[in-house]
């Protein structure tokens, strides 16, 4: 699962490609890519030593093929998924990224927002909502 996380990190690619400003994007994660790059390298590795007891000692199949069988599920899940849905890669600059986009920055929606919400809170009074 958090595999999926790292390899779906392309929208910042796609941001890139696309000229899209960082300012109209609502969530930025603190590092970016860089830290989507770092979790991706560390659940890699994670992955393939979560059973290195199998390999000390006598080789045990049975404990290799329990340690390890989530990979080859996975992998076939994935591809499963391809192969009956027919779906194909989305290449850079492909991705519909425009469309129903607001045309203010995330930072402007915000402030209008609580804007509204405070000549609304005015309006009321102090009064809160279940009083």
């Amino acid at each position: 699962m958090g595999i999926n996380s790292g390899i779906t990190h392309f929208f910042h690619g796609q941001r890139k490609v696309q000229r899209i400003d960082a300012a109209y994007i609502p969530y930025r994660a603190p590092l970016e890519v860089y830290g989507s790059y770092a979790g991706l390298i560390f659940l890699i590795v994670l992955i393939l030593t979560k059973g290195a007891e199998v390999f000390v000692g006598k080789f045990d199949v049975k404990k290799f093929i329990v340690q390890y069988i989530g990979i080859p599920v996975y992998l076939l899940c994935i591809f499963g998924y391809k192969l009956m849905k027919k779906s194909h890669r989305v290449r850079m600059g492909e991705a519909g990224m425009i469309t129903d986009v607001s045309q203010e920055t995330a930072a402007e929606e915000r402030a209008r927002i609580e804007q509204a919400q405070q000549s609304a809170d005015s309006v009321k009074g102090t009064a809160s909502y279940w009083n």
